[in-house]
């Protein structure tokens, strides 16, 4: 990787950083190799008694990436 690489890395993980530990886990999860689907990342998750839906999983998903493209156009 090229400095410009490894400076992209370190702005990038600073948005990450900023955000809940609910987006770290789905965005880091969409991310594995092969990434996760959103039922096993929705069955995964609690939210009260049981997992999250797909659908809610993959909304979670979204507003997670909306979050990280609000912070890098702040920061």
């Amino acid at each position: 990787p090229s400095r410009q690489d490894r400076g992209d890395m370190l702005t990038a993980m600073a948005w990450y950083c900023r955000l809940t530990k609910k987006d770290q886990e789905v965005i880091r999860k969409r991310s594995y190799a092969p990434p996760w689907s959103f039922r096993q990342i929705g069955d995964g998750m609690k939210d009260g008694e049981g997992g999250i839906t797909p659908d809610g999983a993959r909304k979670m998903y979204h507003r997670a990436l909306e979050r990280v493209t609000w912070w890098a156009n702040v920061v």
